[in-house]
């Protein structure tokens, strides 16, 4: 190999480099944008939830600054609603979104439950709000991970692990320590927010078992939720 074509390689080499770095670039930073968003907006949501459901006493009106709304399951509702509104645009007028085709099989036994526990975490997240402050609230949802690590190794999804049953046990202790050095603390509010826990967690444990029965049919760590059976 001459001068030339040695150059005219390298060359090429350097120029898929920098093509390469570029869009790795691109990627992160299309990522980390995406994470920043939905914490805001998450953020943004908790905040915007619990100033519409807080209740003012009457002895000090000045120092609360909520609406008192005290219908939660009304502003669930608006939610699915305006959700479903955005979806039904998106694919029968923009036609950005392809509408699915699903068995009535699959979609009442299947994304239909789905459905109600994604309704129910929501619904039951709200109702909590007018309970129990917005950080103590954010506090026991911050145990869903536990939650979800318990239900995949007791439906077969994960294996048996001391680590992570250990790990589940200092959320659970954690948990329990942050509940009594809170001031406004409820009881009923504490069992709504578990029980929005144990249905977002629920729900996040189906949608693996939908997402593995979508990618393969051989069910090797799948009961009847996955593929079409």
């Amino acid at each position: 190999m001459d001068s030339e074509q040695l150059e005219t390689a390298n060359g090429s080499g350097s120029m898929n480099r920098t093509w390469i770095s570029s869009r790795l670039l691109r990627s992160v930073a299309l990522i980390a944008s995406i994470i920043l968003l939905s914490w805001s907006f998450s953020g943004s949501l908790v905040i915007y939830n619990k100033w519409i459901f807080q209740v003012c006493e009457d002895d000090s009106p000045d120092n609360c600054r909520g609406w008192g709304f005290p219908f939660p399951l009304v502003v669930t509702c608006s939610h699915m609603i305006l959700i479903f509104g955005c979806l039904s645009i998106a694919m029968h007028v923009f036609k950005v979104i392809q509408k699915p085709e699903v068995d009535k099989q699959v979609y009442w036994y299947k994304l239909v439950p789905y459905a109600v526990l994604v309704a129910l975490d929501i619904g039951l997240s709200n109702v909590a709000f007018v309970y129990l402050e917005a950080t103590f609230v954010e506090m026991c949802k911050s145990s869903m991970p536990a939650v979800v690590m318990l239900l995949s190794v007791l439906s077969g999804l994960e294996p048996f692990s001391y680590f992570q049953m250990g790990l589940v046990l200092l959320i659970c202790i954690g948990l329990a320590i942050s509940s009594v050095g809170e001031a406004n603390f409820s009881v009923v509010g504490f069992i709504t927010v578990m029980a929005a826990v144990f249905m977002g967690s629920t729900k996040l444990v189906i949608s693996q078992y939908l997402i593995q029965g979508a990618q393969s049919n051989e069910g090797k760590n799948c009961n009847t939720w996955c593929g079409n059976g």
